[in-house]
């Protein structure tokens, strides 16, 4: 397709030429599709009165409340074993910090809350990545039975996982608090 401008008068005008048209797909003005006919839906089975039809709606919508309250359980549960294995992967990250490179993490951090330093941000992502891999291949990480379910999207969302890291270094390991089930019986939370 070509277009040809032409200025007479001071105006504009647009005159468009087809070279070649191959291999078309698609409907001519006249060959449009039919929409598909939507189905009615029925308010109930025919035969049965108004106030059995109500009864098995109302039984549908317990059964989507009560499945919908199995979800929100589901969610309660899922957020507190990636409590518990963030626990065990920041203690992690604490001992290989000690071992590796003198806890130099740590320190940026209490010396940015306490005195105000200002480390560069890509320094201290540049570290904490250092721990994170060290502390992915850590034993107590590979035996944990959650690992093949959490680690992964951890590592791919480092940055959140180094910010929670080190709200759990100025909070002294409080930051991250369990809900009473989890407290007294962790390994409820984690089978």
């Amino acid at each position: 397709m070509g277009s040809k401008l032409s200025e007479d008068d001071d105006r504009v005008g647009a005159v468009f030429d087809i070279d070649l048209v191959e291999d078309a797909i698609g409907w001519g003005l006249n060959e449009l599709p039919e929409p598909p006919e939507k189905k009615k839906k029925s308010n109930g089975e025919t035969g049965l009165p108004h106030s059995i039809g109500g009864l098995m709606s109302s039984l549908d919508a317990i059964e989507l409340l009560a499945a919908l309250q199995l979800t929100e359980q589901q969610k309660l549960l899922l957020i507190e074993t990636l409590k518990v294995f963030l626990m065990v992967l920041f203690q992690v990250f604490d001992s290989a910090g000690k071992r590796r490179n003198n806890d130099i993490h740590r320190k940026m951090v209490l010396a940015m809350a306490s005195e105000g330093v200002d480390f560069p941000w890509e320094d201290r992502f540049a570290k904490f990545k250092e721990l994170l891999h060290s502390g992915a291949t850590n034993l107590k990480i590979f035996a944990h039975p959650d690992r093949k379910a959490l680690l992964l999207p951890l590592m791919k969302r480092s940055e959140l996982v180094m910010a929670d890291y080190e709200e759990w270094i100025v909070s002294d390991g409080t930051s991250i608090v369990l809900s009473p089930v989890a407290e007294t019986n962790p390994a409820a939370v984690i089978a």
